[in-house]
């Protein structure tokens, strides 16, 4: 491969790990459909808001995973958080089945490597090699199980300091809560997972939750997951490799999503129907342990696969009106130059032309750079508002030549990755994030920021609401 189409590739590449080190904003504010009422995500908690007046409900308090979601009709929330367990049992029992089977399999693996005649006491340690695993909270799982339900021979050859040190690690896991508005106090558990639970969306009708979770073996991957929005679901994995950012189709029986194809730097565009007509999900069993890891139900829905493109784990689709799928993609030309950089844009797929086409004049997709996998259609699909660096964004009309930017370049502010993306309240406003200094807050703008704010615009750039003036300094992102 020529040092030109692998520079466009590595431009292309970005593991989930890193992204959850900082390259994606993990604060959020969306939307209901109507703009009535918004869902805020930040380190303190989960907040519902009033869109008129900005007024604060918490939903749930502590850190919840990035990227929880507001059904559009502003009904129900689903979010991911991290929770404990105190009792072996208690988390074997909340865990799925395919979960179970790998912690018994590899614990009966150390089982048998700690009785082996070359264990060496004297060497071994919980945190270290000796251990399987892919993490410091799955090492925790395996030591419980071996020092709680290992036999005699077992904890003898550990001695007691080792058993009792395996028999206090913390027990951790992720679980997806599904709550309605009208009753934030009755908290429904959907499944519980040792992987963190990531961007979790309901079908817009409301039948069936969507979620990513970050691979255990490859911290570059992502496994897509969708479950009935009831009780504890048991996960019917859709597809493993994919990128963050995903999408239901308005009707509800379809997901769409970038995945990779083949060595790592190409992608194709997928979608794959979950439910059939009757709103039964399309999943079987896997055959045989053999085959598959004990437990897992795979999506046996038919797949389409129209467009190929690079691959990049935060590239994000989006369906539009009239049959059409947007996703951004890096758009470097091969063969290239020295003097040729790749480049991102938009696309659009047409699912009737079977055609793919670049919605982004250059001078736009320029503005927008890389952030262009975080860009968001309007509730009417007419518009698209890209996010830029240092939380400048740019309001763009489908098939117009220029965007509208509301903040000028000398107002911009923070890194380079912005705190909050900024989103859409309706067709004709947007809520973002400005600095304390700025203009649109008016007589209530601090000369020194103390912090920054959450103000409504209307696409033209106009200030309209001022929301966060009232909230306290820790519900700030």
């Amino acid at each position: 491969m020529s040092k030109h189409v692998k520079a466009c590739g590595l431009y292309a590449c970005c593991c989930l790990a890193a992204l959850m080190a900082g390259c994606f904003p993990e604060d959020s504010l969306d939307w209901s459909g109507d703009g009535s009422v918004g869902l805020l995500r930040n380190d303190s908690g989960l907040y519902l808001v009033d869109g008129a007046s900005g007024a604060l409900t918490r939903v749930c308090e502590g850190e919840v995973f990035p990227w929880p979601s507001l059904s559009s009709d502003g009904a129900q929330i689903v979010y991911g958080r991290q929770i404990s367990f105190a009792r072996l049992d208690d988390g074997l029992e909340a865990l799925p089945a395919v979960e179970v089977a790998m912690i018994e399999n590899d614990a009966r693996r150390l089982r048998d490597r700690i009785l082996s005649d070359t264990f060496d006491t004297s060497q071994f340690k919980w945190n270290g090699e000796h251990v399987f695993g892919y993490g410091d909270a799955y090492r925790s799982w395996l030591a419980r199980y071996v020092c709680e339900r290992g036999d005699e021979r077992v904890v003898r050859k550990l001695g007691i300091e080792l058993t009792e040190e395996g028999k206090a690690f913390d027990l951790s896991a992720s679980r997806l809560v599904i709550v309605t508005r009208d009753d934030l106090d009755h908290k429904t558990a959907i499944t519980t997972s040792m992987l963190p639970i990531l961007r979790p969306r309901l079908s817009p009708d409301s039948r069936h939750v969507a979620y990513i979770v970050p691979d255990m073996h490859d911290e570059e991957k992502a496994t897509l997951y969708v479950a009935p929005a009831a009780a504890k679901s048991t996960p019917v994995e859709v597809r493993a490799g994919v990128a963050i950012s995903y999408d239901w189709r308005p009707d509800s029986r379809a997901l769409a999503y970038v995945k990779q194809d083949g060595d790592g730097l190409l992608g194709v565009v997928e979608e794959t129907t979950v439910v059939d007509e009757a709103g039964t999900l399309l999943a079987e069993l896997a055959a045989t342990p053999a085959s598959a890891p004990v437990g897992i139900q795979r999506c046996t829905g038919p797949r389409s696969q129209p467009v190929g493109t690079l691959f990049q784990s935060l590239m994000k689709v989006q369906y539009g009106r009239n049959g059409r799928l947007f996703f951004s993609s890096p758009a470097g030309k091969i063969p290239t130059s020295d003097l040729e950089e790749p480049t991102y844009s938009l696309f659009c797929y047409d699912f009737t032309t079977g055609t793919v086409v670049d919605v982004l004049p250059a001078s736009v997709s320029s503005l927008a750079g890389e952030m262009v996998n975080f860009f968001a259609l309007s509730p009417d699909g007419m518009k698209v508002l890209l996010p830029m660096e240092k939380h400048r964004f740019a309001v763009y009309t489908l098939s117009d030549k220029t965007p509208v930017v509301p903040i000028e370049e000398d107002e911009e502010f923070g890194d380079e990755i912005p705190d909050m993306l900024p989103s859409w309240k309706s067709n004709t406003e947007i809520s973002c994030l400005v600095s304390g200094s700025s203009r649109f807050l008016g007589d209530n703008a601090q000369e020194q920021e103390d912090r920054h704010e959450i103000v409504v615009l209307n696409v033209d750039g106009s200030f309209q609401t001022h929301l966060s003036g009232d909230w306290s300094d820790d519900v700030m992102p």
